[in-house]
């Protein structure tokens, strides 16, 4: 690593808090280049004293599996805010998808998430569902896909503010684009739409923009822009969410 990228690499390091959206972004980080096993562990750690006492820590992990037709993936990602003592949020996601390819262009899609904690009102979520995914363009430099898919979604929430667990039928639509203009540096640009059915009332919505700097053949600095609606979010939450990261990723 060369001497100067050093400082570039601690001021990465800083970031803004977020409230964690619920729409877990699972198109981020992989290109499908080799078949085989793929890695990939990300760490991002905010601590502050004095005036000010915070901590924020950030994790994640991912594993997947590429054959001719198939690929298996499996994520998961801890995020911890802490201010004055006080744990502000603590949410932990574990996520699982499976896709077949069906032609070159068309692949199916299953998936299951259990994500608790995402808010304090918000106990427990969690999702089950299937779709389609479409590869619309694909060469050296750049990609394109979309994917379409019907998920049921749990929701347990904290006594106090609902003694009922809610289920409910979601639609799930996402685009997703990545652009390589050189060898060292992806733009990958993604977005998530999630309504209610069958009146595709009350969606959630996410686009999220990451750019991913090459350091070396297994380390990266990452640097991504989230930004999340909820039209009916869990009481004391925004509608609206947005995030600012920076951090480092390893990857095998």
């Amino acid at each position: 690593m060369k001497p100067h990228l050093l400082p570039i690499i601690l001021l990465s390091l800083a970031f803004l808090p977020e409230t964690h959206a619920q729409i877990l972004n699972t198109l981020r980080g992989w290109s499908d280049i080799d078949n085989g096993w793929s890695v990939e562990v990300e760490g991002k750690f905010s601590l502050s004293r004095g005036n000010y006492h915070h901590m924020d820590l950030s994790s994640h992990g991912a594993v997947q599996y590429l054959t001719e037709r198939n690929r298996f993936r499996f994520m998961i990602s801890e995020n911890f805010y802490n201010i004055d003592g006080n744990t502000v949020s603590e949410d932990f996601v574990a996520h699982l998808r499976h896709n077949y390819r069906l032609t070159n262009t068309f692949a199916t899609l299953l998936f299951t998430q259990d994500q608790y904690k995402p808010y304090q009102s918000l106990q427990r979520r969690t999702l089950l569902g299937g779709g389609l995914r479409a590869d619309i363009l694909h060469s050296d430099r750049c990609g394109a896909a979309l994917g379409a898919s019907a998920m049921m979604e749990s929701l347990a929430f904290t006594n106090e503010i609902n003694e009922e667990d809610t289920t409910n039928i979601r639609a799930s639509f996402f685009i997703s684009l990545l652009w390589q203009p050189v060898d060292v540096l992806t733009i990958d640009l993604s977005g998530f739409y999630q309504p209610k059915l069958p009146d595709f009332a009350e969606p959630l919505l996410m686009s999220a923009l990451c750019l991913e700097t090459r350091l070396s053949q297994y380390l990266s600095m990452i640097n991504t822009f989230d930004l999340a609606y909820d039209e009916s979010p869990a009481e004391g939450v925004d509608q609206t969410d947005y995030s600012l990261k920076s951090g480092l990723r390893f990857s095998l």
